[in-house]
């Protein structure tokens, strides 16, 4: 591995870190360079960006969640043909997990990652040198190799920012104009999905003013040292041959996990329930991933032969795994925030509701409750819940885990096993 790396990071989200990390590969790709994209952190939105340049390898790198073991077998992963490595951070440079640790300046430090430093500098005139200045010199083992000010106001504007960081030992490397245009909507798990914008990308591609920008972009590029050899069990080992649901209700698998179950041999099929597609009869092991079943409750309650066949699964006694948006899809029905009620798989004997919602949100240490094909009895795992939704009509069944948060507190039990069926609100990353 030879690869240049940069991340792309900043004081706190949205401030651009998203918009830039995707426009800097557009344009290298551009170039005829051969990208690898991370995203630092739990986020399937950001990496749906990520995923729109042609011919990227896409990873999230989790410094809390991921062992050093499988951050160096992920950065291993990373095509000899990529050239450039680009780490989105997650919120702020420094922020991490309730226990203090996981930031992507840990990331950073831990693999030598250089660092642009993005700012919105909306509101802002000359103090954002000491802004700035607080960053470069709180933790001195970083490397900070330039400056990114996004929603410039205008060139009286620069002029003034340009002037207030002169002095500073890294460069400007590029001034993104304040347009309106660039801007994505959010939804309550962060920016709206890739999808849903679809001129997003030769929009964001044109964002930068100059090529003289990307030039000076590339040099804030550095090589970073090759991570160690390491090779050791990523995904859950659901089975020998996985029917993954994949459409724009069931978005949210990483690709790690993928990558995981190819290199060991495991087969994997795609189908949609929005399309009311059913699962290939010739897997063992059915896999909802999480996602937006909330935006298509309606063509979702319709998809009477997807129902169908998850239940002619379940009494054959193949396995099913749900997460987050897929547990709810397990249950007997989802309530959005109107009141209505639309029917569901009817699997788990639960429903749940958006008419009160109430955010639940951070990392979880997570022990396994039974033998099921996440693993034997008392495994760990680490992972992540985000949600706004709450299960009613709880049910008397045996749980799936008992979780705490990133600091081992509040242990909880999560998720619910009838039989063959099991599944949970907590998104698992990595075995612990």
């Amino acid at each position: 591995m030879n690869t240049k790396a940069l991340m792309i990071a900043s004081p706190a989200s949205n401030h651009g870190k998203t918009m830039i990390t995707t426009a800097l590969a557009a344009n290298l790709a551009e170039y005829g360079h051969t990208i690898t994209i991370a995203k630092c952190g739990p986020d399937y939105i950001d990496a749906s960006y990520h995923a729109l340049i042609p011919n990227a390898t896409t990873l999230n790198l989790d410094p809390w969640a991921m062992s050093s073991q499988t951050l160096h077998t992920l950065l291993r992963s990373i095509p000899p043909s990529s050239s450039f490595l680009i780490v989105e951070a997650a919120t702020g440079l420094f922020d991490g997990a309730l226990d203090g640790t996981g930031s992507p300046a840990a990331l950073a430090e831990t693999f030598s990652i250089p660092i642009a430093l993005v700012v919105d500098v909306r509101g802002m005139g000359a103090s954002i040198a000491a802004l700035i200045e607080g960053f470069l010199h709180h933790k001195t083992s970083l490397a900070f190799t330039g400056i990114i000010l996004n929603r410039v106001a205008s060139t009286r504007h620069l002029h003034i920012l340009s002037q207030a960081i002169q002095h500073l030992p890294i460069p400007l490397l590029a001034a993104i104009p304040n347009d309106p245009t660039l801007s994505v909507p959010h939804r309550h798990l962060g920016l709206t999905m890739a999808h849903e914008h679809p001129l997003v990308l030769q929009k964001w591609k044109n964002a930068f003013p100059q090529n003289e920008d990307i030039k000076k972009c590339i040099s804030a590029f550095k090589t970073i040292p090759p991570p160690q050899f390491s090779s050791i069990q990523i995904a859950p080992p659901l089975g020998k041959h996985i029917a993954i649901a994949r459409d724009n209700a069931f978005l949210f698998i990483y690709p790690h996990f993928i990558q995981d179950w190819l290199k060991k041999g495991i087969t994997l099929s795609f189908f949609s329930p929005l399309a009311n597609e059913t699962p290939d009869p010739h897997a063992d092991a059915i896999f909802l991933p999480g996602g937006y079943p909330e935006l298509h409750l309606q063509q979702l309650s319709e998809s009477k032969l997807f129902f169908q066949a998850l239940q002619d699964a379940a009494e054959k006694n193949i396995w099913i795994y749900g997460e987050c948006g897929g547990f709810m899809v397990l249950g007997n029905s989802i309530i959005n925030n109107h009141g209505q009620e639309f029917s569901m798989a009817g699997l788990l004997p639960f429903s749940t509701s958006f008419q009160n919602p109430k955010r639940t949100l951070g990392y979880r240490n997570i022990s396994l409750l039974n033998d099921t094909p996440l693993g034997k009895k008392h495994d760990l795992y680490k992972g992540h819940e985000f949600h706004y939704t709450q299960i009613i009509h709880t049910p008397k069944l045996p749980n799936l885990f008992l979780a705490s948060d990133a600091l081992r507190q509040n242990p909880s039990p999560q998720g619910f096993q009838k039989n063959t069926v099991i599944g949970s609100y907590i998104h698992l990353i990595s075995p612990s």
